[in-house]
């Protein structure tokens, strides 16, 4: 607690705001809470500082507007529950203060973050159950729980008129809002692709064909400090535009201004990298790689009809480039389909972890490749595990204590998991959840099922607890960051 209070006060003491005309909000308050720790302090402003401290930047889009390298101030970012800034500001039963500042109560912000549905959000909600709600000492109180969002700001379109009709509530304000309003203009990017599906739509014919785009995460990873990463960089530049008369030192100069620029002041409604029809990278891997690093779970995207280029390792080797950095290139993008959830996780459960090795043949027999094999996992407690797993599938609460049930009857409590390639989900919606579920994964494990369940005992009517395996890139991302909160993964 007092590492980000005296955190929060030195930044605010650096951009000489007092502490009373702000309230802080975001991944700092779970911070508070020894949640997570935060990249960033956000923060809400009073009207009273609004003007000096913001001035024109404010627009009509729900943004957050950074005013240091560390620092964000927010606009509306609560009002999807019915909460405007003010209000916090008015209303102490909406905050909660320590050593003179101010932080949203972790039941509001929890509200922002149960009507969110990225994989990192998934994986708060589950810390937060676990370590606030369940263990700690403070006293949680659900009435404060906003469960129901504001139905007339779900769309950017609506949210204008909203916010137009706050404005007119407020009829001294009306002239300063709508200059305001007529300065800025909203643009939105309606196409949006996650990190994870983005990076399996790059396998073609089952080889990955953008090595170039982990040529240049190596570099950013290092900050442009790795002399050897650089040199392959501008290697690699020279060798694909030998004609340009951009040399590659001057392409890594750029390079560096433009991941600069997009950590200072990124927005997903910008810069959209170029894909074509197939999904494939047209442009933009400069970009991608730069996401890549921030850990945005979203890269805007527009299409045109173009070929893709092949950047496979075959190119790296037909061009000379050496064996280690060959295994640079390929140990980094391995780790990067695991974190970023292009890569499914199959686990065998007890009641069929002696047939483990059996159901990996099985598993492999269509080409599906295995990038990692953990067997014979022993957690503490496997009841919560498991629980834990389910959170990111919507299955009912008794279908999980079902299969509970027979693990705890089971002679081995050990479970076994795989880390699976599979190079063309070929996707669906999934009706009950109007998600997307890969047809192959499906086909995959009901396969499984149904070979396996005659030879399991304990299975009693429910085939799910031989194997289960996530549907879809937001699942996966959600297990490998479960797996690594269990320390089955490093």
């Amino acid at each position: 607690m007092n590492n980000v209070i005296n955190k929060i006060q030195k930044q605010l003491e650096e951009l000489k705001i007092d502490s009373s005309e702000i309230v802080v909000f975001g991944s700092s308050v779970w911070e508070y809470f020894g949640i997570r720790e935060a990249r960033d302090i956000d923060i809400l402003i009073s009207d009273t500082i609004k003007k000096s401290v913001i001035g024109k930047k404010k627009n009509i889009a729900s943004r957050e507007i950074m005013i240091s390298n560390i620092v964000g101030v927010g606009i509306d970012k609560f009002i999807n529950i019915g909460i405007n800034d003010e209000d916090f500001f008015l209303n102490s039963d909406l905050t909660f203060e320590d050593k003179g500042i101010k932080f949203v109560k972790p039941e509001i912000e929890f509200s922002r973050l149960i009507h969110r549905d990225s994989p990192q959000s998934k994986y708060d909600q589950y810390l937060i159950t676990k370590k606030l709600i369940q263990s700690s000492e403070y006293e949680w109180d659900w009435k404060l729980v906003k469960l129901q969002e504001q139905e007339i700001i779900k769309s950017a379109f609506l949210l204008f008129f909203y916010r137009l009709y706050l404005v007119f509530k407020k009829p001294t304000k009306i002239i300063s809002k709508l200059k305001k309003f007529k300065r800025k203009k909203m643009t939105y990017v309606s196409s949006f692709q996650d990190v994870g599906l983005f990076l399996m739509n790059q396998f073609k014919n089952g080889k990955f064909n953008r090595y170039d785009i982990i040529a240049r995460y190596l570099v950013l990873q290092q900050n442009f400090q790795s002399d050897y990463f650089n040199n392959k960089y501008i290697e690699m530049q020279n060798k694909r535009l030998p004609n340009n008369k951009l040399s590659g030192e001057f392409r890594l100069k750029i390079f560096s201004y433009l991941y600069q620029n997009i950590k200072k002041h990124y927005r997903y409604d910008e810069n959209p990298i170029v894909l074509n029809k197939d999904d494939y990278l047209i442009d933009g891997s400069h970009r991608v790689a730069i996401n890549l690093l921030l850990n945005n779970d979203l890269i805007p995207v527009i299409k045109n009809n173009k070929k893709e280029n092949n950047y496979s390792i075959d190119w790296f080797n037909d061009n000379n480039f050496d064996s280690e950095y060959l295994g640079n290139l390929e140990e980094i993008l391995n780790t990067l389909l695991l974190s970023k959830g292009a890569i499914f996780f199959a686990f065998v459960w007890p009641n069929a972890n002696h047939l483990k090795d059996s159901i990996k043949n099985e598993i492999t027999k269509n080409g599906v490749k295995i990038k990692l094999e953990i067997n014979d996992v022993d957690v503490s407690n496997l009841n919560n595990f498991v629980k834990a797993v389910y959170l990111s599938d919507n299955v009912e609460d008794w279908k999980i204590e079902y299969k509970l049930n027979l693990f705890n009857q089971s002679k081995d409590s050990k479970f076994s998991v795989f880390a699976i390639q599979i190079d063309n989900p070929n996707w669906r919606v999934k009706n009950k959840t109007d998600s997307m579920i890969s047809s192959n994964v499906e086909n995959l494990k009901n396969s499984i099922r149904e070979l396996y369940k005659k030879d399991i005992e304990l299975t009693g009517q429910n085939k799910d607890a031989i194997i289960h395996i996530t549907d879809n890139y937001l699942q996966n991302r959600y297990i490998y960051n479960l797996l690594k909160e269990y320390k089955i993964v490093t």
